[in-house]
């Protein structure tokens, strides 16, 4: 199938974009990949887009972790049913400097740093949904919770 439309389902006002997401899913498309980078806004974006579709899994591409604390995203993830938590696929990422600004920090320490925050918060089992980006395995074999992720990447 080749899709010629492109849409914008989180830019979007909310109507359009959930519009375009429940279309998306009745055509067959089993996952929807939606921007996190820019602000701190997916999480809410995810859930609105869950409340109104039944299957298709929700992917972010990224969560920013410059944008979000690991309190907020293990607080947010334990809300979540587990039907809807078997939907999402959370890619963590870092972004660059600019849209950080001075609270920019060295990306692999800043990850650690985040994933040391989930597993404070009681939320080392998002490992299972998380998705990592540029920064290697290291990230993840060093933590014992973690080393079955990094063998799955």
């Amino acid at each position: 199938m080749r899709c010629t439309r492109r849409v914008a389902v989180r830019y979007s006002p909310a109507a359009a974009g959930v519009a375009a997401a429940v279309e998306l899913e009745e055509l067959g498309f089993p996952t929807l990949w939606i921007p996190g980078g820019a602000d701190s806004g997916v999480l809410a974006a995810l859930d609105l887009l869950l409340g109104a579709t039944r299957s298709i899994r929700l992917a972010t591409g990224i969560l920013n972790i410059g944008k979000h604390e690991p309190a907020e995203v293990a607080a947010w993830w334990r809300g979540q049913s587990p039907e809807r938590r078997s939907r999402l696929l959370l890619g963590l990422g870092v972004s660059h400097g600019p849209p950080i600004g001075e609270a920019y920090e060295r990306p692999l320490a800043k990850m650690r740093a985040f994933l040391d925050g989930l597993d404070a918060a009681g939320a080392n089992h998002v490992c299972l949904q998380v998705i990592r980006g540029g920064l290697g395995r290291d990230v993840a074999e060093e933590r014992p919770g973690w080393r079955e992720l990094a063998r799955l990447l």
